[in-house]
């Protein structure tokens, strides 16, 4: 398989895996894929995602934002690191009631422990609805298990250097 080939299935295989996570099921949230350095999601805002205002809840708002800043980093990610959210700070632009929402984010700035990123979160009509900023604590996997292993964009590299 080619490098551009494998890359497409090594993304397609960190989609899958997230998508299976029972809290996105619940809160109907998915990976909708990469970029070069980030990741894109969306959530269906329903109304047990509103407040009793019929707005969205700023924590659905959040979760979206954090989520996609923490996924772009599979992009930069070494197979045996995961990321935690350490800070996020969100800003919460207009309100959103039912609807599609979908966050775009980017990683700004990789070090050794921790990662800089932001993500922007958009209505159904474009509208930027949120801008938030995280950083992420980048840890070192020692507990690993037969199955536990999350694919990343490093895999691809440790690949191409082996053909």
């Amino acid at each position: 398989m080619d490098p551009p080939s494998r890359r497409v299935k090594l993304m397609e295989n960190i989609k899958d895996f997230f998508n299976s996570s029972p809290y996105y099921r619940h809160i109907q949230m998915q990976v909708q894929g990469f970029t070069e350095n980030g990741c894109i999601m969306t959530m269906q805002v329903d109304h047990q995602h509103t407040n009793l205002y019929g707005i969205a809840h700023g924590g659905a708002i959040a979760s979206i934002a954090d989520s996609a800043c923490g996924l772009s980093l599979a992009v930069v990610l070494k197979k045996d690191e995961y990321t935690l959210t350490q800070h996020l700070t969100i800003s919460y632009l207009k309100p959103v009631g039912i609807g599609l929402l979908r966050a775009e984010g980017r990683v700004l700035k990789r070090g050794r422990h921790s990662a800089v990123l932001e993500a922007d979160v958009y209505d159904e009509s474009g509208d930027k609805v949120a801008h938030a900023h995280t950083i992420h604590s980048i840890m070192k996997r020692t507990d690993a298990k037969p199955g536990m292993s999350i694919p990343t964009a490093n895999d691809l590299k440790r690949e191409d250097k082996r053909d």
